[in-house]
């Protein structure tokens, strides 16, 4: 996970078809877990060879299934801007994680105007599931209300991995 050394037990949140999940596995990681909320993209999931060590479950991130201090890492790849409410999933978050524990959020950046661009066509126009794109400061203010406070912030083209911290 780009030198990246989380912790265990990790859950992918939002794994989609699995491919981090599957990249987990195979660079030596134990204990991960997939969480999405389709049952097709789970199917698909659970199918990859890599995958059979998974726990895998469905649901959505706001209610998930697993008692508090479960996992020492979480990841939100690509999935942060389909929440549908951000606070009520940071919070979930923050009570499933291990105090310490990280969540690791990579999002798309795009610059002010065009993010605004967007967000406000999706507003009109919802495509795929996406509901909003936010820039990090956003998401360190949601997240502290949870609980959780920034650890560090990553820049990438385009996009960018947020690092939180459960206080």
């Amino acid at each position: 996970m780009v030198g990246l050394k989380p912790k265990t037990p990790i859950i992918d949140m939002g794994c989609g078809p699995g491919r981090l999940v599957a990249k987990l596995i195979e660079n030596g990681f134990d204990d991960v877990y997939g969480f999405d909320v389709s049952s097709s993209c789970l199917r698909i999931t659970s199918r990859r060879p890599s995958n059979s060590e998974a726990g895998l479950a469905q649901g959505f991130i706001e209610n998930m299934p697993f008692k508090g201090s479960s996992f020492a890492s979480a990841v939100l790849s690509g999935a942060f801007h389909h929440l549908e409410n951000p606070a009520v999933a940071l919070a979930e978050i923050a009570r499933i994680l291990r105090p310490s524990g990280h969540l690791y959020i990579i999002d798309p950046l795009f610059p002010p105007g065009i993010r605004q661009i967007v967000n406000l066509t999706l507003d009109i126009y919802p495509v795929g599931g996406d509901r909003r794109f936010y820039v990090p400061q956003r998401i360190v203010e949601m997240a502290g209300q949870a609980g959780l406070e920034k650890k560090s912030i990553i820049p990438y083209p385009f996009s960018y991995i947020l690092i939180l911290e459960k206080c």
